[in-house]
């Protein structure tokens, strides 16, 4: 086989080129790897953190951008072809995550078109060098790559570069004090203790709320990284890599304009965090229902009899409570909201029956409710009270066996309020209203229950509320609006 001395020349060139730049590095052994502006201009920041000119960095982007496959993917690989003595931590939100990054690393440095590039970096687990999905050492030298999930041990040795890519999975983390928590200790008390004075951080994540690990990092650091952000559409002029005119979307062919505004309007809350990288998510000082508004929300409205009238309820020594809903045509009505003192069921159900004369029943409310008591007649549980007072079959009573975790409820129902119209009667269920407005989390991840002589601290009607979401609509965060 004959071989053009030119084609071998350009051939040659093009590897040496590869070598020295990021990008070109990534179109080599990605040829299908379609460039954009802004993975130009994320690459060159890459380049200058590769090669030792940026100590810290964070970039923030949308999902499904191409973030990861550079930072996480291409530049471990590309540094270690550099530098195959550079030791190098991954983490993700979980080892499973991670591994896979690992995974994908090995299987770049394992290309014939790697080797043409960095011919002295590879892998060889028969030389004695480890190779698993955890970790890999490169061969004849001491660089090596380790993977961890967050909340795991990065044991063993110091480590010259860590790279942590989105270390929050999902809303329902992202809104959790407790995960929030666990994440930060993390960072401080497992991935920093592994740093050395020229250890290098790249943090390149998407932003889910305020608090979440980069704002952490910021605020207690904000003089010590150089962060990259480039929103899903452009709104001012504060960034000079970004070349688009205002209003223009980060990447039409993959993300179109039409495509974002839509996810705009559907949810402001979580475009403006995870498209805008904009997390504006202070809860209002905490406030529960931080997604409720007066305008969007509240309406007259009236009970329909030939729909399912849902009862759920919330058993206290003073008051019971006990919350209408009516679930159809996309909509969530709250029509009545009745409060009642001494803990009175059986007054309760009598009234229920007076004012939803014929009502097709389903019944869901505290789990605790299912627990004998002696605020009913026998010590027998509050629902089957409910059921023979109602004259309710089994299949009408659905109480779940224990309550809904607070904080994991707290992102389902302001999910709701942010994707489902809301139709709540600003008279007959005014406690609805004032719960949405005034309940506050504590930051345990708890509801404020401290003073019941306070109003704003019984959230009785909050929790019929939160109960019902979690029965009837508590897949909506996997699956979406039906």
């Amino acid at each position: 086989m004959e071989f053009n001395p030119t084609e071998i020349l350009i051939e040659l060139t093009t590897r040496q080129k590869a070598a020295e730049d990021f990008l070109l590095f990534i179109k080599y052994t990605k040829p299908n790897f379609f460039i954009n502006w802004h993975h130009r201009a994320i690459a060159e920041k890459l380049q200058e953190f590769a090669e030792g000119r940026v100590k810290n960095l964070m970039i923030f982007l949308q999902p499904q951008v191409g973030k990861s496959e550079m930072s996480t993917r291409r530049l471990p690989a590309y540094i270690l072809g550099r530098y195959p003595d550079k030791k190098i931590a991954i983490c993700a939100y979980n080892q499973t995550f991670a591994s896979k990054f690992n995974k994908d690393i090995q299987k770049i440095i394992e290309d014939p078109l790697y080797s043409n590039v960095f011919p002295e970096t590879g892998l060889n687990v028969n030389q004695g060098f480890t190779k698993n999905s955890e970790e890999f050492e490169i061969v004849n030298h001491k660089g090596f790559l380790k993977a961890v999930g967050i909340g795991g041990a990065l044991t063993g040795t110091s480590v010259d570069i860590g790279i942590i890519d989105d270390p929050i999975k999902d809303a329902m983390e992202a809104y959790s004090t407790t995960y929030r928590e666990r994440v930060g200790d993390w960072y401080e008390t497992v991935f920093k203790t592994r740093l050395h004075n020229d250890s290098q951080q790249l943090v390149t994540l998407t932003r889910w709320h305020e608090d979440d690990l980069a704002g952490r990092i910021l605020k207690a650091e904000p003089d010590k990284w150089e962060v990259l952000i480039f929103p899903a559409i452009k709104e001012d002029l504060t960034n000079d890599l970004d070349i688009r005119e205002i209003g223009e979307v980060l990447w039409a062919e993959k993300h179109s304009s039409e495509r974002m505004l839509n996810v705009k309007a559907k949810n402001p809350l979580i475009f403006s965090s995870l498209y805008q990288q904009r997390p504006y998510y202070s809860e209002e000082e905490g406030r529960f229902a931080f997604a409720f508004s007066r305008a969007k929300h509240v309406a007259k409205c009236y009970w329909t009899p030939s729909q399912y009238t849902y009862l759920s309820f919330d058993f206290n020594r003073n008051p019971i409570c006990c919350t209408v809903l009516q679930w159809y045509n996309e909509t969530i009505f709250i029509p009545k909201c009745i409060k009642l003192k001494n803990s009175n069921v059986y007054k309760l159900c009598e009234l229920i029956l007076k004012l939803y004369p014929g009502a097709a029943f389903i019944v869901t409310g505290d789990a605790t409710g299912k627990a004998s008591t002696a605020m009913v007649e026998d010590n027998i549980n509050y629902y089957i009270i409910i059921k023979r007072l109602l004259n309710l079959n089994d299949a009408q009573i659905k109480v779940n066996s224990v309550n809904p975790r607070i904080e994991s409820n707290q992102v389902l129902v302001n999910a709701l309020l942010q994707n489902y119209r809301w139709c709540i009667d600003p008279d007959e269920a005014a406690a609805v209203i004032f719960d949405m407005e005034y309940v506050k989390m504590l930051p345990d991840g708890t509801i404020d229950k401290s003073n019941r002589q306070d109003p704003s601290k019984q959230a009785e009607a909050i929790d019929t509320v939160r109960y019902w979401c979690d029965k009837f609509l508590g897949d909506f965060l996997k699956y979406g609006a039906s």
